[in-house]
Order: C-alpha cells, then structure tokens, then sequence
C-alpha cells in the first residue's frame, strides 16, 4: 500500500516543517525578549544615569547656592568690619584731633600763664628796680639834707633861739629831717636783714656754657656729676662738679622742667611738656612716656632704688607711682597754684614741696596728706633741696631769692645770692656742704657751706 506511506511522509515532513516554524518562531521571541530586557536594562541604567546626573546637578546647585550665600556673609562680613574700622578710625581721628585740640589748649594756658607769670616777674622787678633806684635817689638827697643841716646847724648856733625854732617848725624843714630819719632808719634794718644771716654760703658764679635759663639740676650725692637741662630742652652734663660742661643728646624736643635720679646716676628722669624721660645709662639714650594727666608737669623726685616717684606740676598736681613710673596714681595736695618741685628722704616717707606765692607743703605719710608751711614770702619759689637726712633744707625763686631752714621746714631764713636773676633749680651734695643753683640767663652759681 504505497500511498498511505507518502501520505506518512507528507505529514512528516509537515510536522518538521511546523516544528522548525515553531522553534523558529520561539527563538525569535525569545531575542525579542532578550532584546527587550536589554532595552528596558539599558532604559533603567540611563534613567539611573539621568537621576544620578540630576541629583548630582542638584549638589552642585546646593553648593555653588551656599558657596554664594557664604560669599555673600564673607562680603557683608568684611564691608561690617571695614565699616567698623572706618568708624573706629574716624573716632580715632577725632580723638585724636580733641587730644591734641585739649593739649594745645593746655599748651596755649600753659604759656599764658608763663608769660602772665613774666609778666609780673617783669613787673615786679620794675618795681623792685625803681624802689631800689627811688631808695639810693632818697639816700643820696638824705645825705645832702644832713651835710646842708651840719653846716647850717653851725649858723644856728650863733642864731637867736626863736629864729632857729622858727625855721625847724616850718612843715618843709620838719619833713625832711623825719623823712630822713625814717628811711636812714628803713635802709639800715634793711641791711642788717640781708647780712644777719652769720651761716649763710658764699655763692660763687661758675660758667654753664649757655645764655638760656637752666630749669633743673641734679647729681650724684658727692656731687662730681652734674647734669642741667635748659628751656630749649638741652640736658648738659659735666664730671668735675660745674667746672665744665658738655651736651648730651636726649633725642626728643620736650621741653624738660625738673630732673631726678638714682644715687648713683645710672638711672635718670626728667619730665616736661605733660610727659616723662627716662634714660638707664645715665643720659645718653632716653626714652617718653605718658603720666596720665593733662596738667602740666614740672618736677620729680623718687625713692633712692627709684622705684617710688612722684610728680608735680599746675593746679596743684601731684602724682605717685609705685613701679618705676609705669603706672600713676593722683594725690591730693589741697592746692589750686602751681607745685614747681619736690624733695624728700631717700624712703620717701617725708617730702617737702614749693609752689608759686611763697607756697610750702609737707607731708610725712609718703604724699597720702599734705599740710602747709609758713615760707615768710610770697616770692614765686621755683625749687627745693635738702640734706639727706632733710634736716637742712634750702628753696630758691624768684629775684635771686635763697631760703634755709635748720629744722626740717619749721622755720626760714633768707640768703643773699648774690644775683637778682630767677633761680628756677637748687642742688647739692648729700651733706649740703656743697650746693649750686640755676637759673635765668644761664645763670650757675655754686655755694659750699661753712
């Protein structure tokens, strides 16, 4: 039966045929697959990508915004500070320019009242000049007067008795010879005041090397070192106790007032202009600081080691410090004039102060009080000295005026100086047996004594 075996075969191969048609179609379907999950793996790596690159744009963002916003505070920071420091330098300037507004107005005060004090210094020796001259003229038709009187009392002798009370009640003859009296009385007190004095020195005019008034002198306490310091602010030293001088350069332009130091000269002050020198190799390098007052200073003192000093100057001003002048405490000295110096032990438990009109002020507490003294004159004193112990002391001022005293400041006597000029500075050995003062002019004179 050979038709049912092709009919087999037919279906055979139909079956492989749809068989391979399947598979055909299976592997298609499955790379369609495959190529689909490739499609949606690669759709998910780039969606991944794409929210990756978003996220990172994101940062990016957050950061370039807060990179910018601290930018922003930097800037607004900085243009504060700068603003600040604006305004911290214009009060600055302002300050400043008030500061040195009120120092020149201290200045300014400062000078007027040296030249209302020259003023009257002038004045006062006008007049002191024409008393003087008034008094020789007196002195010298006195004189007339009485050889007139000798010869004519010679006459009267022979006279008639009421002739001769005749002519002495006439008031021209009976005032002239009172007259006479009176001021031959008056010149001769006033001579015996001048010489009474049997201790005082025998002041001696030694060569400064200037012509301009010297302001302050100090030393060591033999007295072999000297040192001065002129109104032009020229410190001048000398080693041969006055014989002669040379200048030292203190590299400033502070007119000085008053200059003080340690025993053995190493360490030195000298103050002026509301400010401090201070020198620690005995004048030849200086350096200025402030005291913290705006009155102006003109004298200093301190303890021997110089740890203790204390300033004075106008209106009263007294200042102490504890630590070598770094810092400065004020004192009430119960005074309004002018203090132009001051002295005390070398502890600086008793110190001694003079000032304008004759003033004096004591204190024995180290300057916590002060109390006045008598100086029996009202002559501007410009300067005291004193003994180590300060059992001596001796002031001097204006129209060549020299006081001592012999019991610590209880009591005075005037010396002659020998000179009219203003002694504005008095020093000497620590045994006051050698003393020299300074003034006007270049004034230096020199006084052992006996």
């Amino acid at each position: 039966m050979p038709q049912p075996k092709a009919n087999e075969e037919q279906l055979a191969t139909e079956r492989a045929r749809i068989d391979k048609e399947e598979r055909k179609h299976k592997a298609a379907a499955e790379k369609a697959r495959l190529e689909q999950e490739k499609r949606d793996r690669l759709a998910t790596a780039e969606q991944q990508r794409l929210e990756q690159e978003e996220k990172q744009a994101a940062e990016r963002a957050r950061l370039e915004r807060e990179r910018e916003m601290a930018a922003e505070q930097a800037r607004q920071k900085l243009q504060r500070q700068r603003a600040a420091e604006q305004s911290r330098l214009e009060e600055d300037r302002k300050r400043e320019a008030k500061q040195a507004h009120l120092e020149e107005e201290h200045k300014q005060a400062a000078e007027q009242a040296r030249m209302e004090r020259e003023r009257q210094r002038a004045a006062e020796q006008a007049r002191l000049e024409d008393e003087r001259r008034k008094a020789a003229e007196q002195a010298h038709l006195d004189e007339e007067r009485q050889q007139v009187a000798e010869q004519t009392g010679l006459e009267e002798q022979k006279a008639p008795p009421d002739l001769l009370w005749g002519r002495f009640r006439r008031p021209s003859i009976r005032a002239s010879i009172i007259g006479a009296g009176a001021l031959t009385l008056i010149i001769a007190i006033g001579l015996l005041l001048v010489s009474s004095h049997s201790g005082a020195p025998h002041w001696t005019a030694l060569d400064s090397g200037t012509t301009s008034p010297l302001l302050s002198i100090f030393g060591t306490s033999d007295g072999e070192r000297l040192w001065t310091v002129s109104e032009s602010g020229v410190i001048r030293e000398s080693d041969d106790g006055g014989e002669h001088w040379s200048q030292t350069n203190n590299g400033t332009q502070i007119q000085h007032g008053s200059i003080f130091g340690t025993s053995d000269g190493k360490r030195l002050w000298t103050v002026g202009d509301y400010k401090i020198l201070k020198s620690g190799d005995g004048g030849k390098h200086w350096n200025a600081f402030e005291v913290g007052t705006k009155n102006r200073i003109n004298s200093i003192f301190g303890t021997n080691d110089g740890e203790r000093l204390w300033v004075v100057g106008e209106q009263g001003t007294i200042l102490q410090s504890d630590d070598g002048g770094k810092h400065w405490s004020p004192r009430d000295s119960g005074a309004q004039n002018w203090l132009n110096s001051i002295i005390g032990t070398s502890d600086g438990k008793q110190l001694r102060v003079v000032g304008w009109e004759g003033m004096i002020l004591e204190s024995d507490d180290s300057g916590e009080h002060w109390s006045p003294r008598n100086s029996g004159t009202k002559n501007y004193l410009n300067s005291i000295f004193g003994t180590s112990d300060r059992k001596r002391l001796w002031v001097v001022g204006d129209y060549g005026t020299i006081l001592e005293s012999d019991d610590s400041g209880e009591h005075w006597s005037a010396l002659n100086s020998g000179t009219t000029e203003n002694l504005l500075s008095i020093f000497g050995t620590s045994d006051g047996k050698r003393l020299w003062a300074v003034g006007n002019g270049g004034t230096l004179i020199e006084g052992p004594v006996n």
